[in-house]
């Protein structure tokens, strides 16, 4: 088996603040108040993860058992049914499992790990309807 994809980058500083690199240039960086110094993360989802700092890892994998927290806090960016909307960042859990269905037939390019992110949400839904 191979070993998980990380799904989504999210750290927590010691004053609680949580940090989430998005993108591979995605750098984040805070001035932890309990540390007392600056921590940061980098790399969004790869191919590489930067660290910095005593951080717990709150991050998120592409696992069943991470699914139902993935399908929470993972944000797909959508244009709205026709494309003719302002992006905006929408939840797994909130997307339409036709949106889903159209992301999977139309978004070939995305990562193998991300794709199947989206196949665990359209067999949830039909597990749990």
């Amino acid at each position: 088996m191979s070993k998980p994809k990380i799904l989504l980058n999210r750290w927590k500083s010691k004053d609680g603040t949580i940090l989430i690199s998005r993108l591979q240039h995605d750098f984040v960086e805070h001035f932890d108040a309990v540390e007392q110094k600056r921590v940061f993360i980098d790399g969004g989802v790869g191919p590489y993860i930067r660290v910095s700092g005593n951080l717990e890892n709150m991050c998120l994998y592409d696992t069943d058992d991470d699914h139902m927290e993935v399908r929470e806090n993972y944000l797909w960016g959508t244009f709205g049914p026709n494309g003719d909307q302002p992006m905006k960042k929408v939840a797994i859990k909130d997307l339409t499992t036709d949106h889903i269905q159209n992301t999977l037939r139309t978004q070939i390019h995305l990562q193998e790990h991300v794709l199947n992110m989206f196949r665990r949400e359209l067999t949830y839904r039909v597990l749990t309807s």
